[in-house]
This record gives C-alpha cells, structure tokens and sequence, in this order.
C-alpha cells in the first residue's frame, strides 16, 4: 500500500475501473439494504435474479473490489475526489453499447454465437439499429437505441465527477514522455488517459488495468501523478460522511406557541 498519501488527493479514474464499478451499481450492500426498505415489494424475479449474482459473485475478488469502492464514493463523501475525462466517457458507452446489443439480441433469440462476434460486426448491426431509429422514432430500433445510448451515466458513475479536458498539449514534451510507454506496448487510449490526468492535474491515476501496474515505474518517472493498482485506491479513498444522513440546522425555528 502506498503511504505518505495527502488527504483532498485527485484520483483520475481509468476505463478500466469505471467499467467494474458500474457493472456493481445497485449491487453493493447499502443499496440492497435500501432496495429492502422500498414500500413496494421486490418481485419474485427480481430477487431471485439478484441472489443469483449475489451468489455467482461471492468469492470474485474483482466484483468485492468494485462494490467497496462504489460503498465509499457512492454512499459517503470520501476525503479523495474521483474524476473522469471525457475520453473514459467514450470508451465506457462503447462498451456499455455493445454489452447491451449483445444482452438483449441474446435475449430475444437465444442464439449465443452473438457473443463471439467481433466488435466490429457488433458496431455494424448497431449502425442498422441507429438507423431504424431515426427511421422511425416508436420502433423497437428507437427503444433498443435509447437503451443502448442513454444508460452508461447518472447511477452508474455516483460519486464520480466528470471533467472536462480543455488543455490537453501533445507537444514534443508530451510526446517524449509517452514513447517509451508505446515501444513498450501501452495503447495509444491509455497514453491519452495518462495525458488527460495530467492536464486535470491529478494526484493519482487509478486503474485495475494490469498493463499500469507492469509500467508502473516508467509511468512515475515521467509523471507527477503515483500509479494506484486495483486495491491501492483504498488508502486514499476512505469513507467519509455518509450520505444518507440528514441533520437538522442548529438555527430550526422553534415551534409557534400555543394558546392556553
């Protein structure tokens, strides 16, 4: 674990993480705990769809780790804030588009070749579906391209704040930092997301990505920001108040008297 870490740190959150964090959303303990408290009682088929992920991820180290992290930045205000750029915004619609192609085309025929395909074929059958779309606005084409088109945001991302990158210079400056990070095969989105974390001034770049851990030193040679390696997040992002407690101001006006 990294030590000596200052509180108020700026943790830039990489694709990578924010993908794991969202597939937890809803999952972790506090929001069950919530869900159970609904008036409206939870379906047979909802709660028998939710012990199954409960159970077929019990013992996923990857799963736990997300669903600590959204119980500290999504239920509490943690001391370290959690940002993201635009470009992790558009890796995670392309994939959250593609996750939701592919659940619902196996949904409706059973065919499970659908997962082998490859993204590019995926991208050409959501091309038909954005096109059926605008073709005609109250088809299944419009509802499955709103599905595809309007989720990977508000719930899913709580707790983490996105950032607009407005300086992001790739001079030769930049470009001799990253080299040796491609010779040493870092793709080209994750040099961008190295960038984009230090124009956002960053303290930290999380990442569950193995390839940041493998690069670890050449990253921190290079950059001012300290690399945080799945579980490292931990001893920066702590819980803080929680959310969900409300106290009343000490100024609360009395209650009018009554006549006697």
């Amino acid at each position: 674990m990294l030590k000596n870490i200052k509180a108020n740190s700026i943790v830039y959150c990489d694709t990578s993480l924010v993908v794991d964090y969202m597939i937890a959303s809803g999952r972790e303990p506090e929001a069950v705990a919530l869900a159970a408290r609904n008036p409206f009682p939870e379906s047979d088929f909802d709660r028998k769809q939710r012990m199954y992920w409960e159970t077929l991820f019990k013992y996923d180290k990857r799963y736990q780790f997300a669903m600590k992290l959204r119980s500290i930045v999504g239920w509490t205000f943690p001391e370290a804030m959690l940002i993201v750029s635009p470009f992790v915004l558009l890796e995670v619609d392309e994939w959250y588009a593609e996750e939701t192609f592919k659940r619902h085309a196996l949904e409706g025929t059973h065919v499970k070749a659908i997962q082998t395909h490859s993204r590019k074929a995926i991208g050409e059958f959501i091309q038909q579906v954005y096109r059926g779309a605008k073709a005609a606005t109250d088809s299944f084409a419009a509802q499955l391209w709103g599905a595809m088109a309007n989720g990977a945001r508000g719930e899913f991302l709580e707790g983490i704040q996105i950032r607009p990158v407005d300086h992001l210079r790739f001079g030769p400056g930049a470009f001799k930092k990253v080299t040796l990070l491609s010779y040493m095969q870092l793709g080209m989105a994750d040099i961008v997301h190295l960038l984009a974390a230090e124009a956002l001034k960053c303290t930290h770049f999380a990442a569950t990505d193995s390839d940041f851990g493998r690069l670890r030193d050449e990253i921190e040679a290079n950059f001012k920001f300290k690399i945080l390696l799945k579980d490292e997040i931990f001893g920066i992002v702590k819980p803080g108040r929680n959310k969900m407690v409300h106290t009343a101001p000490n100024n609360s006006p009395k209650p009018a008297a009554t006549a006697t």
